[in-house]
C-alpha cells in the first residue's frame, strides 16, 4: 500500500451525498469550490482536504491535539490513512454503499478520517455542518458515524426516538459514567475510540452498550502495545515497526487497557501522585453539574486538588451535599483544598473541559472549602 501506484488507485473515486465522483470529477469540484465564494467554511475544508488526498504528495498535514506532547502540526502518510481506515472497516465491517455520517470539522484528524474511510470501504458520505445535534435534521438511516462525547449526549433523545443509526463510534473526550449508563438503552450501536492525530485515528475500542460494554479498551489488529518507564501508553504498528509514545497513563492486560489519566495532569501532593480523571470519576457517579479537577499551591503538600464547578449561581450549589460527597468519595489526600464556582468552563472544539495546569481561585469570591461544611 505504500507506493504512488496504490495509493491513487485508493484515492480515485468516492460517493458523497448519494452521488458517486471519478477523479477528474473530483478535481473539478474542487476547482468550483476554491472559486465558490458562498460557501460555508465547513464545506470548502471537505473539498481542499479531498484536493490534498488527490494529490502527489505522499503525506498530509494534520494539526495534531497535544496527547503525545505539546498540540503540533505532523506529517502522516496517506498509506498510514488507508491501514487505519481498513483496520476500521474489518472491526465494524463496513460494506459499500453504506451511508456514513460526516459531521465533524475536518481541520481535524476525525473529520479527515472519515473521507478516508469513504473512500476506502467505498461508503455514501453524507455531510452535514458540526453542530451540537447532527440527527435533528436527518431524515435517513445512517449506517456508521463518528461524534464527540457533545454531539452524542445532545442527539440521546434523537437517537432514542428515531431508529437512525447502525454503528456510532465517540471519541475526543472522556465518557463520563452518567453518559454510560444513558448510552446503555439505546438500540443503535455505540463504541468508544481511543486515538490521536500520530496514530491516525483510533488504534483501539470499547463498546458503551450491548453485552460486551466495558470499561477497557480492546487494541485492533496490526498493533502492539505496551508501557515506557513512566507507565504511559506506546503504540507499535506491526506493518512498519512505527512507534507512538504517549502521555496516557494506563493499565495493561494482553491486548486491552484501561485508561487512567494524563501524566502531564497528576497532582503531586506531599509525594502522593494523584490522577486528576480518576478523582472526577469517583464523582462523576453523584455530581450533576460539569466539574473538573485542577490543583492550587499548598504550604505543607506543595499543591493539593481543586474542584472547579460549573453554575451560573454560586447559590443554585447545595455546598453542604457537595462536602458530603467528597468526604465519602474521596480519600483524604484526593480531597479538594479548594472549590470554586464559575460561571463557564472553557472547553475545546470537540467540547472537552480544558484543565488548566495550576487553577487561580476566582476573584469574585465564589469560593468554599470542605472544613466550613
Amino acid at each position: 500500500m505504500e507506493d504512488k501506484a496504490s495509493i491513487e488507485e485508493i484515492f480515485k473515486c468516492v460517493t458523497i451525498n448519494d452521488k458517486r465522483y471519478d477523479k477528474r470529477e473530483l478535481l473539478e469540484a474542487c476547482r468550483l469550490t476554491r472559486a465558490d465564494n458562498h460557501k460555508e467554511s465547513w464545506e470548502k475544508d471537505i473539498w481542499f482536504f479531498i484536493e490534498e488526498l488527490l494529490s502527489n504528495d505522499d503525506q498530509i498535514r494534520v494539526k495534531s491535539s497535544g496527547t503525545t506532547g505539546k498540540p503540533k502540526e505532523v506529517g502522516i502518510f496517506k498509506h498510514e490513512l488507508a491501514e487505519s481506515a481498513l483496520r476500521t472497516q474489518r472491526y465494524f465491517q463496513l460494506r459499500p454503499g453504506q451511508k456514513a455520517l460526516l459531521c465533524l470539522p475536518v481541520k481535524f484528524i476525525a473529520g479527515k478520517m472519515m473521507i478516508v474511510r469513504a473512500f476506502v470501504s467505498g461508503l455514501n458520505l453524507i455531510t452535514v455542518k458540526p453542530s451540537g445535534d447532527p440527527f435533528v435534521e436527518l431524515d435517513s438511516f445512517i449506517d456508521f458515524a463518528a461524534l464527540t462525547p457533545f454531539q452524542l449526549g445532545n442527539a440521546l433523545s434523537s437517537l432514542t426516538d428515531k431508529n437512525m443509526a447502525g454503528t456510532i463510534i465517540v471519541g475526543g473526550a472522556k465518557i463520563t459514567d452518567s453518559m454510560f449508563q444513558k448510552i446503555s438503552g439505546l438500540t443503535c450501536r455505540v463504541v468508544e475510540t481511543f486515538g490521536m492525530t500520530e496514530t491516525s485515528s483510533h488504534i483501539a475500542v470499547r463498546p458503551l452498550n450491548g453485552p460486551g460494554r466495558s470499561y477497557w479498551f480492546e487494541v485492533l489488529e496490526g498493533i502492539k502495545i505496551d508501557t515506557d518507564q513512566r507507565g504511559c501508553l506506546s503504540v507499535c504498528f506491526i506493518s512498519t515497526n512505527k512507534e507512538v509514545v504517549t502521555n496516557d497513563l494506563v493499565t495493561i492486560k494482553a491486548n486491552r487497557f484501561l485508561w487512567l489519566g494524563r501524566i502531564d495532569n497528576v497532582i503531586n501532593s506531599g509525594g502522593v501522585k494523584i490522577i486528576p480523571e480518576q478523582v472526577e470519576k469517583k464523582l462523576s457517579k453523584h455530581l450533576s453539574f460539569p466539574f473538573l479537577i485542577s490543583r492550587v499551591p499548598d504550604e505543607k503538600l506543595g499543591e493539593k486538588p481543586a474542584l472547579i464547578i460549573e453554575n451560573e449561581n454560586y447559590d443554585d450549589i447545595d455546598k453542604t451535599r457537595v462536602c458530603n460527597i467528597i468526604r465519602m468519595q474521596l480519600e483524604k489526600l484526593e480531597q479538594p483544598g479548594i472549590i470554586n464556582v464559575v460561571p463557564y468552563l472553557e472547553r475545546t472544539l470537540s467540547g472537552k473541559i480544558k484543565r488548566p495546569r495550576q487553577w487561580y481561585p476566582d476573584k469574585t469570591g465564589n469560593v468554599f472549602y470542605l472544613h466550613d461544611f
